[in-house]
């Protein structure tokens, strides 16, 4: 399970979005689909979850979805924006 750190705070832009620490100070800034990400992760989905509800609105395979979303889970964790429960 993945839990939103409680020092992370985001805004939405035009472009997407900015996620930020404010005990760090680090940020990293969203496209559309790591906004889309980042929505269903604050709304407390499961990554399996996202996974398919990518797969449904993209035209990508599942591996490259899933290895796609496991990078952006690994930069939002090395940004200590979210907590990985193993």
């Amino acid at each position: 399970m993945i839990q939103i750190s409680k020092c992370a705070r985001w805004f939405n832009s035009d472009d997407g979005a900015v996620v930020f620490n404010i005990t760090t100070g680090r940020y990293v800034g969203l496209n559309k689909t790591g906004t889309l990400i980042w929505l269903e992760l604050t709304a407390g989905r499961e990554l399996e979850t996202v996974e398919d509800h990518l797969a449904a609105q993209f035209d990508v395979s599942r591996s490259t979805i899933k290895a796609d979303l496991d990078s952006f889970i690994s930069a939002l964790s090395h940004y200590e924006l979210i907590e990985l429960d193993r």
